[in-house]
């Protein structure tokens, strides 16, 4: 169970989780949208997701469509997977 407090994150976390499985969210939100208002103009927006099934421990790790700070101007980054 996860709980908190309006606005904490916990609607956030399933997203993540479902984009890293699915490629998209289950929510309003789109994936673009995931990344942090904090993060610097050059950090890139990933998630890192881990599970276990059957004894096996399995990572998935997806980048959201964004827009990265460069030194001339920015630039969008794409996923190459859909």
């Amino acid at each position: 169970m996860i709980g908190g407090d309006t606005g904490a994150g916990k609607s956030t976390i399933f997203d993540a989780m479902t984009f890293a499985l699915f490629g998209s969210t289950t929510s309003e939100r789109e994936a673009k949208e995931m990344r942090s208002q904090f993060a610097e103009g050059t950090d890139t927006t990933k998630v890192v997701f881990y599970f276990e099934q059957n004894g096996k421990i399995f990572k998935v790790e997806r980048t959201p469509e964004q827009f990265l700070a460069r030194k001339r101007g920015t630039v969008l980054l794409k996923s190459p997977y859909r």
